[in-house]
């Protein structure tokens, strides 16, 4: 329709239309923007705001995720509201719809020495910011938009080792009544949670009939449902941690997180070894790209398990890896949620 809509233009029509895209081409707008523009400030809908006021309103509105509107999550909240403080407090009095994407390139290259992957945080805070102020009418187009994303040098995930995740899980199990990272250290190793997936998690998640946990659309980062199955030895290795209620991730994650490396002697961490190495056994054990991608809820199917994650580990080491299990557990004896007892002396077999 448009296209045809196209052809009945007359030839002067479209040489108008040629001239001005030639005088919009230095702007980096479009034909349509433009119109747009002049029609706002021709028949203004709405009071002009400052960064200032905008930031206010944004902070104060619910988030736009997948088209609905839904309550911002706390860590969110927080970062926006960091990250667009950094932008706004320069220039309070700046009226939103004042702000180009050249103004916007100048003062990212003044942030100083941020990494790319900083400077794509704020880049993503801003965007959310400006999208708000177009939803609202506040600004007829987003800047942050012609803003490209900041290259990130490609590096290889980190992956644990057979051995040492043998040895990390094993480590969790022995100082869980001290530590309680039993729970979270399993379900992101032979489960591939998020980390803040498994930071929001309940043990009310955990479907013990049914050899799942599920994720819901609170908790996911795609604010989308999803059940993962549990392994043979997840469901084992979750059954030893004692009386299985609330919270699954304990306060002040970093410190016993860095206490219980240190009982594993595992030195070096980036951060996301767990999800990673699940990640990567998993495909190796099962050769079927969108089952794992299914269970990492990976939103654009195999392309981020095939970029990073495939062939990273030995091949046959998925079937060593989901064979790491405790020994001597006793049977379940409760109609609801296992409380197993188990032997103080835990060993790890399959590796």
């Amino acid at each position: 329709m448009v296209g045809q809509r196209a052809f009945a233009l007359s030839g002067a029509e479209r040489e108008d239309a040629a001239r001005a895209l030639d005088l919009l081409k230095p702007f980096g707008l479009s034909l349509l923007e433009a119109v747009t523009v002049a029609i706002r400030y021709a028949c203004p809908s709405k009071e002009t705001v400052t960064l200032s006021k905008l930031r206010e309103l944004f902070l104060a509105a619910p988030a736009n995720r997948r088209g609905r509107l839904v309550k911002r999550r706390a860590r969110s909240q927080g970062n926006q509201r960091v990250r667009t403080a950094a932008f706004v407090n320069c220039f309070p009095q700046m009226n939103a719809d004042e702000v180009t994407p050249e103004f916007l390139k100048q003062w990212f290259t003044k942030l100083g020495r941020l990494s790319p992957v900083t400077q794509n945080n704020y880049r993503r805070a801003l965007h959310a910011m400006f999208a708000f102020a177009v939803s609202e009418g506040y600004s007829v187009t987003n800047p942050v938009a012609k803003i490209p994303l900041f290259a990130v040098p490609e590096k290889v995930p980190s992956i644990l080792t057979v051995e040492q995740a043998g040895r990390l899980v094993k480590a969790a199990a022995e100082s869980n009544t001290r530590l309680g990272l039993l729970g979270y250290v399993t379900l992101s190793l032979f489960a591939g949670l998020r980390r803040a997936e498994v930071d929001r998690l309940d043990w009310s998640a955990v479907k013990w009939e049914r050899r799942m946990v599920t994720v819901d659309g609170s908790i996911a980062k795609t604010g989308s449902i999803r059940n993962v199955a549990l392994s043979d030895n997840a469901l084992e290795w979750l059954k030893l941690c004692s009386a299985p209620a609330g919270a699954v991730t304990p306060r002040n994650l970093n410190r016993r997180l860095r206490q219980l490396r240190f009982l594993a002697g595992i030195e070096k961490w980036d951060g996301n070894e767990l999800r990673h190495s699940f990640a990567s056994y998993h495909f190796d054990l099962h050769q079927n790209g969108p089952l794992t991608a299914a269970q990492l809820g990976h939103s654009s199917g195999c392309q981020l398990l095939f970029e990073h994650y495939r062939s990273l580990v030995p091949l046959g080491d998925g079937a060593k890896f989901f064979a790491i299990r405790p020994e001597d557990e006793k049977p379940d004896n409760s109609e609801t949620a296992p409380n197993v007892t188990t032997n103080n002396q835990l060993s790890v077999v399959g590796l």
